[in-house]
């Protein structure tokens, strides 16, 4: 918070020291905390007597320890008395406190204040809403989503719960997440692919979407693919929703994503459908590496796709 002379607090760091020293500080900051609070709470007492400027809450590890006593005497109070203080036009590390929802939450990448933020706006809550839920106090929130760093585990599991996502989840981020976590590299380049390109690419086997139209509209169903002879050939449920009809129009997709450097392909094949019925042809295709479906099962329809056209792009970053 910004103090006397345009000082500004530093970023909450790292408590290193032993559990006494952090005990005996919190008990000394609980006290300044709930001291604060009952002055605060009245906003013609919010700023100084002295020096009309806003209280600070200190530096470094203290000034965490300060605001985890903030939100454990809030909580004894309820949130309404961390409410009514707004901090709209405060200013904490030297940036503007929000008064609503994140701070321009995408520039900050995969957080933990991210992943707050985000998931409190897809449940549709705003933060005095969750910070009851959570049962801590609406400063305490605020804090949480803008910046990352030493919050408190049990305010995190309860927030986490609140949130009705795992502390593993909030914390580090989900295991299973789709690629494209990271943001955007900062100069990225999108080129096309040749079609040579493109065929180097899909290589011999792999994974790719199959998208084509059924009675009730468009699906687009991932597939284990082969490339035969230029064509790309997949193996299917003959009553399933993939079993292309032979003459239909399908599009396949297949690409890579390197979420560490943050660049890719994708590859994009249009064609018509034609079923492989040759015995001799299907033991062939049999017995290619990547042939068996990964969702098992009897799949004993060879649908081969005659490309009409295919492209492909890619993001370098280098």
């Amino acid at each position: 918070m910004a103090g006397a002379g345009g000082r500004v607090a530093q970023r909450p760091a790292q408590v290193g020291h032993s559990r006494a020293w952090v005990e005996k500080e919190l008990a000394g900051s609980s006290r300044a905390a709930r001291s604060r609070t009952r002055s605060m709470a009245r906003p013609e007492h919010s700023r100084s007597r002295s020096a009309g400027r806003p209280i600070s809450a200190g530096t470094g590890p203290l000034r965490l320890l300060a605001w985890k006593a903030d939100d454990r005497a809030a909580r004894g109070r309820g949130s309404r008395v961390t409410d009514e203080r707004g901090f709209k036009g405060a200013a904490v590390h030297g940036e503007a406190m929000p008064s609503g929802g994140p701070a321009d939450a995408s520039s900050r990448g995969d957080s933990m204040a991210t992943r707050a933020a985000l998931r409190r706006e897809q449940l549709g809550m705003t933060q005095t809403e969750l910070a009851h839920r959570a049962g801590m106090s609406v400063a305490y929130l605020r804090q949480l989503e803008k910046f990352s760093g030493d919050f408190d585990p049990a305010a995190l599991m309860r927030l986490a719960a609140a949130l009705e996502m795992s502390y593993e989840e909030l914390v580090r981020g989900r295991d299973d997440a789709p690629p494209g976590q990271p943001a955007a590299a900062a100069h990225p380049r999108l080129m096309r692919l040749s079609e040579g390109e493109c065929w180097a690419r899909l290589g011999t086997h792999g994974i790719g979407r199959l998208s084509l139209s059924v009675d009730t509209g468009p699906v687009v169903l991932p597939v284990n693919f082969v490339v035969d002879a230029r064509t790309i050939v997949y193996r299917t449920d003959p009553a399933g929703a993939a079993a292309a009809p032979a003459g239909a129009q399908l599009a396949f997709e297949t690409d890579r994503i390197d979420d560490q450097l943050r660049n890719g392909w994708s590859v994009l094949v249009v064609g018509t459908a034609d079923h492989v019925t040759d015995p001799a042809v299907v033991r062939a295709l049999a017995e290619r590496p990547g042939s068996a479906p990964w969702a098992g099962g009897v799949r004993n329809l060879w649908v081969r796709i005659v490309p009409g056209r295919i492209s492909g792009r890619t993001i370098h970053t280098a």
